[in-house]
């Protein structure tokens, strides 16, 4: 593998489309007596939500900057192999282990609510 610039770690280290056949979906809603409701999916190649997450990881492989703390829930969460997204409407979390089998976490600002699809916004 070639070197990586530890500014962009998503670039080198999440090589999405050839390692995914199906992603999880997860979408929280309102809490029911306190308790949040999850509805749970697969997401298949065929299925146009699984491209469209595919895409924008792969439109947006710059800007992403490490993240330090336990992540807070979000509006989704979607897993694949070997990482996992957490959806927000003002960011996207990512989780992974690096080429090195270490784990890292990275996080991009939004500027809009770009993955509401997931969520039915």
């Amino acid at each position: 593998m070639t070197a990586c610039d530890p500014n962009q770690p998503i670039r080198c280290e999440l090589n999405l489309k050839k390692e995914q056949s199906s992603l999880k979906l997860v979408v929280y809603g309102e809490a029911v007596n306190g308790i949040t409701q999850a509805n749970t999916r697969e997401l298949k190649e065929t299925d146009p939500q699984f491209r469209q997450v595919i895409g924008w990881l792969t439109r947006n492989r710059d800007g992403w900057d490490n993240y330090v703390a336990t992540p807070a829930m979000g509006r989704a969460l979607v897993s694949g192999t070997g990482f996992t997204m957490i959806i927000r409407d003002e960011s996207v979390l990512v989780t992974f282990r690096d080429s090195s089998g270490d784990p890292r976490q990275l996080i991009r600002q939004l500027s809009t609510p770009e993955l509401a699809f997931l969520y039915g916004e």
